[in-house]
């Protein structure tokens, strides 16, 4: 139960790794981009997340709860990958697609999760303090 719960902090900490977001826009005004760019930018990522909300929730019940969290982080690496190769506006707007993706898929099971795994181990009794201190 110990190995668990330190995994899922180890995670939660990564997953929610805020501090590069006040660099990112950074990154996009030292690549010209207006602020209204940067809004769509922002936008694109938060109406992906909106739209994906209830279909990650839906992939997060039938597939492996582990493997969508898994999944979830390869579409964040995608995400800072293009990022790095691709310094333009679509190449933001196709990053931030894969980030909504991303943190969509993680809310959609994260909790889920938690809560499969203390069932496991008898121990749903921790699933409020668990939850709470693996948010983000």
């Amino acid at each position: 139960m110990n190995n668990f719960t330190l995994k899922l902090y180890l995670y939660s900490f990564f997953d929610r790794f805020g501090m590069i977001f006040p660099f990112v826009v950074i990154l996009y005004q030292d690549t010209g981009m207006t602020a209204f760019h940067i809004a769509i930018v922002l936008g694109v990522l938060r109406i992906t997340q909106m739209l994906t909300e209830i279909p990650s929730g839906v992939v997060a019940d039938k597939f492996s709860r582990k493997h969508v969290l898994l999944f979830a982080q390869l579409f964040r690496l995608i995400s800072y990958f293009i990022w790095i190769i691709k310094q333009d506006f679509m190449g933001f707007v196709i990053a931030a697609v894969f980030n909504g993706l991303a943190i969509s898929f993680v809310s959609g099971c994260r909790e889920a999760f938690i809560y499969d795994k203390l069932n496991n181990y008898k121990r749903r009794d921790l699933f409020e303090r668990v939850s709470f201190r693996s948010l983000p």
